[in-house]
């Protein structure tokens, strides 16, 4: 209000800048009436950031750790990615230990930022035992040893440091599971009036959303990278269509809103460049444009309604404010 006082303003949002958006469109719904174009934002729950946190964050190069779990773990947005509850976990972590050579396995290979043109959809679950967690209890995180509880991490990561960390997850958690339940899960309340939102997803990408895990074999060699008494595989479990970051159906809101659907063909990290680059953005501008004008029309004929004289002058402005 400060920046556009007094003015409407439409929301463009990709991926968590959409969750901060909505969040507030729920606060002050009457600044937003023109409406909201959301690209590629998680609303609901999964186990792709998982790999974040335990793995790290690799360029597409796959040569530069961008952001290591002791870096990850810093941040306040990742917590609210996980499911609420063990329950919601299901088979969306498993363990295949006992498995044996019938399942395929690919040890701490990350998929974060790459795209298989070559990849097809796993629609079925990868069986194994489901593993029981609770992603908003930081027991349950150093007791699996997931993240800066991964033994590998014991010579940079002291014990007074862990308990640290220990103590900002626990507010975080907290945190995390407050802002989903008032602001996701919330049911919009009369009084709100939230404008209708345009919400496009791609659904043409093959989007891993299991996570799988073995015990390793024990070995002698007491080396760092052999500490560890677990490793993961985070591109062979269950695929679904999706951006390779987020599931389609994961992208749209779980309470009761009217919502415009649109299908894209972009990888997440791509969605807002144009379509030379391999993104969607002139598709998404196309239907920001058609919410400005539709909001326009509505304004026009609110002021004809309620007006004796209309000039062809008229003009309705609202400024659209992009978060990413």
């Amino acid at each position: 209000e400060s920046r556009f006082p007094n003015q409407p303003v439409q929301i463009v949002a990709h991926s968590m800048g959409g969750l901060i958006s909505f969040d507030a469109m729920r606060k002050h719904p009457d600044k937003y009436k023109p409406g909201g174009v959301f690209v590629g934002v998680p609303f609901q729950t999964g186990i792709q950031y998982l790999q974040d946190l335990h793995h790290g964050y690799y360029t597409e190069l796959n040569r530069c750790r961008q952001f290591t779990p002791p870096d990850q773990f810093t941040f306040s947005s990742h917590w609210i990615f996980f499911p609420p509850d063990e329950e919601s976990v299901g088979d969306l972590f498993v363990d295949v230990t006992n498995g044996g050579d019938s399942i395929q396995f690919k040890p701490d290979s990350s998929s974060i930022g790459k795209v298989d043109e070559d990849a097809s959809f796993q629609p079925n679950a990868v069986n194994g035992e489901n593993i029981k967690v609770d992603f908003h209890n930081v027991d349950d995180w150093e007791k699996l040893e997931i993240g800066i509880f991964d033994p590998r991490l014991d010579d940079s990561i002291n014990e007074e440091t862990k308990e640290e960390y220990k103590k900002h997850m626990e507010v975080q958690l907290q945190n995390a599971r407050h802002w989903r339940e008032n602001v996701l899960l919330k049911e919009i309340q009369d009084e709100e009036k939230l404008p209708d939102l345009v919400i496009c997803a791609t659904d043409t990408i093959p989007t891993v959303n299991q996570i799988l895990r073995r015990r390793k074999i024990e070995d002698s060699d007491a080396s760092l990278e052999n500490r560890s008494t677990w490793e993961y595989d985070y591109i062979s479990g269950r695929s679904v269509p999706g951006d390779g970051r987020i599931d389609y159906d994961k992208a749209f809101p779980e309470i009761d809103i009217n919502i415009k659907k649109i299908a894209l063909q972009s990888a997440h990290a791509k969605q807002m460049c144009w379509e030379e680059s391999g993104g969607s953005l002139g598709h998404i501008l196309t239907e920001v444009k058609s919410q400005l004008l539709s909001y326009k029309d509505e304004k026009r004929i609110s002021f004809t309604k309620n007006s004796n004289v209309v000039s062809e002058k008229t003009d309705i402005t609202a400024d659209v404010t992009i978060s990413g």
